[in-house]
């Protein structure tokens, strides 16, 4: 009864959980922190950016701001993030600035690929390795071709 009574109290479904590692705050804003200031650079030099990793555009002294981690948006909670051109880079230097004192770490970490990810079952694991039988194969097509390139 007693062992009935531990065995039910066993939930595999709790493994995922437990082999889990929890996101770290400081290696999450590496990346973000990374973005920022080439933007910044990018900005400042006067290169638009391109390709699916841009995280602004600038048209008629208006910046269009679209952050983005692993491809999904950061969501500041407004409809558009749009920044005057003269004072973009001032913008960027408050997000850092977030970004350093933790106030981001939330949306960092639950919007990209630093989210705590379970292990595998396998993971560890070696594999088995050749059978026997497949091993006396392959020593003897080795053994064949040695045979073929001597004669």
């Amino acid at each position: 009864m007693a062992l009935r009574d531990f065995i039910a109290l066993i939930d595999e479904k709790l493994h995922d959980v437990f082999v889990a590692t929890a996101p770290d705050p400081s290696r999450a804003r590496k990346p973000v922190l990374k973005a920022i200031e080439r933007a910044k650079a990018q900005f400042e030099a006067g290169k638009q950016p391109r390709g699916d990793s841009k995280w602004w555009s600038a048209n008629n002294n208006v910046v269009h701001f679209t952050p983005n981690i692993d491809g999904k948006p950061l969501d500041f909670g407004k409809r558009f993030n749009t920044i005057p051109a003269e004072r973009f880079v001032q913008a960027l230097d408050h997000l850092r600035d977030a970004v350093e004192k933790g106030e981001l770490d939330e949306m960092i970490t639950s919007e990209g690929s630093t989210r705590a990810k379970p292990v595998s079952a396998a993971a560890g694991k070696k594999r088995a390795g050749w059978s026997e039988e497949r091993k006396a194969k392959f020593a003897a097509t080795q053994a064949a071709k040695k045979a073929g390139k001597s004669a």
